[in-house]
Protein backbone atom coordinates (compact mmCIF):
# COMPACT_ATOMS: atom_id res chain seq x y z
CA UNK A 1 0.00 0.00 0.00
CA UNK A 2 2.68 2.48 1.06
CA UNK A 3 4.88 1.42 -1.86
CA UNK A 4 2.02 2.09 -4.30
CA UNK A 5 1.43 5.52 -2.78
CA UNK A 6 5.11 6.40 -3.08
CA UNK A 7 5.13 5.22 -6.71
CA UNK A 8 2.11 7.41 -7.43
CA UNK A 9 3.74 10.45 -5.84
CA UNK A 10 6.99 9.96 -7.75
CA UNK A 11 5.00 9.60 -10.98
CA UNK A 12 3.17 12.87 -10.25
CA UNK A 13 6.51 14.56 -9.54
CA UNK A 14 7.93 13.25 -12.81
CA UNK A 15 4.90 14.45 -14.75
CA UNK A 16 5.17 17.89 -13.14
CA UNK A 17 8.87 18.21 -14.00
CA UNK A 18 8.21 17.09 -17.58
CA UNK A 19 5.41 19.65 -17.82
CA UNK A 20 7.64 22.48 -16.63
CA UNK A 21 10.33 21.42 -19.12
CA UNK A 22 7.73 21.45 -21.88
CA UNK A 23 6.53 24.91 -20.83
CA UNK A 24 10.15 26.12 -20.83
CA UNK A 25 10.59 24.91 -24.41
CA UNK A 26 7.31 26.55 -25.45
CA UNK A 27 8.44 29.88 -23.98
CA UNK A 28 11.82 29.50 -25.68
CA UNK A 29 10.17 28.79 -29.04
CA UNK A 30 7.88 31.80 -28.63
CA UNK A 31 10.86 34.04 -27.91
CA UNK A 32 12.72 32.76 -30.97
CA UNK A 33 9.65 33.27 -33.15
CA UNK A 34 9.10 36.77 -31.77
CA UNK A 35 12.71 37.82 -32.37
CA UNK A 36 12.60 36.29 -35.86
CA UNK A 37 9.40 38.14 -36.75
CA UNK A 38 10.88 41.34 -35.32
CA UNK A 39 14.08 40.93 -37.35
CA UNK A 40 12.13 40.22 -40.53
CA UNK A 41 9.86 43.17 -39.82
CA UNK A 42 12.86 45.51 -39.56
CA UNK A 43 14.27 44.38 -42.93
CA UNK A 44 13.50 46.43 -46.02
CA UNK A 45 10.95 44.73 -48.29
CA UNK A 46 13.58 44.27 -51.03
CA UNK A 47 15.57 41.88 -48.81
CA UNK A 48 12.67 39.46 -48.38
Amino acid sequence: MLNGLFHGLSWIGLAASNHSKAMYHVVLAERKLTSYVYAVGKQPASNL
